[in-house]
């Protein structure tokens, strides 16, 4: 086309782009291949047809998950006297295609976005990768751990022992103090801690929802 605009005969600017001059007439005047609109049919008789509905369909409806592969590898244990590596791409096709009008819908994964003073989080970590000693000698702790969900704000606090309720408490404590304000809902891991019952004797694993409820009290 630049080269018409220029004024270079059609034989000439057909030339200059590697095509015939009866093409270039045709897209001079804006006529399309015979061919072009028409979609193009199958080639060959599908190498399926016998095989799709009584034997991998039924497959299919019933296991949604299986992979082109094992339907493949069924066909081959089925049927060993004929050779399926060929219709491998095939097989792919018509499983993608039937998956994504008749198959389960797909996992669907909505991004956290949280609001200020929302969620809190909790729990008790060990300091990995450094040795802390007191007078040389290794000194055992935890760290209770309080972190705000959209600001980011956290608070920290040594703990001497293991995992307790009442170290959940106090550190806990001490971190609404430092951040002067409860948000509208804590999440926390389960403990491993013993709590005292009524009676006087000890049970293990408090449930999260007495344990909230106890600190709700507090």
């Amino acid at each position: 086309m630049s080269k018409r605009r220029a004024g270079s005969r059609q034989e000439v600017a057909a030339a200059a782009a590697g095509i015939s001059a009866s093409s270039a007439h045709r897209i001079d005047s804006g006529r399309l291949q015979p061919k072009s609109a028409k979609p193009r049919g199958r080639r060959r008789a599908d190498p399926l047809a016998a095989v799709w509905e009584p034997l991998l369909l039924p497959l299919l409806e019933h296991h949604p998950a299986l992979t082109p592969t094992t339907l493949l590898e069924h066909l081959q244990e089925q049927m060993p006297d004929q050779e399926w590596s060929s219709v491998k791409r095939t097989l792919q096709r018509r499983v993608q295609q039937w998956k994504a009008l008749h198959g389960p819908a797909p996992e669907v994964m909505f991004p956290l976005a949280y609001q200020p003073g929302e969620i809190g989080f909790c729990d008790f970590t060990k300091v990995k990768r450094v040795d802390i000693t007191l007078r040389g000698e290794p000194f055992p702790h935890l760290l209770f751990h309080y972190r705000l969900a959209w600001s980011g704000w956290a608070y920290g606090q040594v703990i001497h022992g293991g995992e307790s309720f009442v170290a959940l408490a106090e550190g806990l404590q001490n971190a609404l103090a430092a951040c002067g304000g409860v948000p509208k809902e804590l999440r926390t891991d389960r403990l491993s801690a013993a709590s005292r019952n009524r009676d006087g004797s000890y049970a293990l694993d408090t449930p999260l929802a007495t344990r909230r409820s106890a600190l709700t009290t507090a």
